[in-house]
Order: structure tokens, then C-alpha cells, then sequence
């Protein structure tokens, strides 16, 4: 009876030492976004609306901030993706894309400004505008 206990003890420790391995191995393998979302002034927003799209699988997740602004998205596989934050009384607030690879921690910080839901936060670059005219050249008198 000692044996067939101790068997059981050894079969069960071994099928939670695999199990647990799989499971390490299975959260080695993604990563996270997380930022704090605050106002122009600092204040931060925990009312704020943050969605996160996987642009690779066209899925999304949304989520609030805590109480200190903070947001958090973990667990995720490894590819491109975009963070937006919303409320009412600012711009809507759009991430770049934002790559995730395993066991990455990307932070990426809102800071919101008043402004319509329907006006959008976008970085765009130009290259300047140039203005050439020729000038007229004199050559000895």
C-alpha cells in the first residue's frame, strides 16, 4: 500500500512538473502593451476607453485604465498591432504600429487632448516646401 502511494505522489509531482512547463513556455512565447493615459495638463484618465487592434488578425480587445491611468494588455502573440484611446470631450488618440515579439514589454503613453470624438490625434511628416527662383548673376563691371 506504501509503494502504490508513493507511486501516485511520484505520477501526480511528474504531471504537474509537465504541466506547469507547458504553461511557462506557453507565456515565454508573448508579450504586452501597457502605458498610462493622461490629459494635457498630467491629470491622468482612468475613464478613457483604450482598444487594442491586432492588425494582423483584425481582432479587438478594449479595455479602461485603472484608478493612475494605467492600461494593460499581456498574453499577446507576437505580432503587429495599434492602441487607440477614446472619451468624450477629447480627440481620439491613435498609436503608431506597435510590434510585439515574445516576452516583449512595448509602453506606449497617451496624453489626450479637448477637442470633438470625431477630431483624431494623427503624426503625420511632410517633407517642406521649397520656393527656388534664380537669381541674376553679374559678372565684372
Amino acid at each position: 500500500m506504501r509503494i502504490h502511494t508513493l507511486r501516485l505522489t511520484s505520477c501526480l509531482a511528474v504531471l504537474l512538473a509537465l504541466l506547469s512547463s507547458g504553461a511557462l513556455a506557453q507565456s515565454s512565447q508573448r508579450g504586452g502593451i501597457s502605458g498610462v493615459v493622461t490629459d494635457a495638463s498630467g491629470a491622468v484618465v482612468p475613464q478613457a476607453s483604450v482598444t487594442l487592434l491586432d492588425l494582423g488578425r483584425n481582432q479587438t480587445s478594449t479595455i479602461s485604465p485603472d484608478v493612475s491611468g494605467h492600461y494593460e494588455f499581456s498574453q499577446l502573440m507576437s505580432g503587429t498591432y495599434q492602441v487607440s484611446v477614446e472619451l468624450a470631450g477629447f480627440k481620439k488618440s491613435v498609436s503608431e504600429s506597435l510590434q510585439v515579439s515574445p516576452q516583449s514589454a512595448v509602453r506606449y503613453d497617451f496624453q489626450l487632448h479637448v477637442g470633438s470624438a470625431s477630431e483624431q490625434v494623427e503624426v503625420t511628416t511632410a517633407a517642406p516646401l521649397f520656393q527656388t527662383r534664380s537669381l541674376p548673376t553679374t559678372i565684372g563691371r
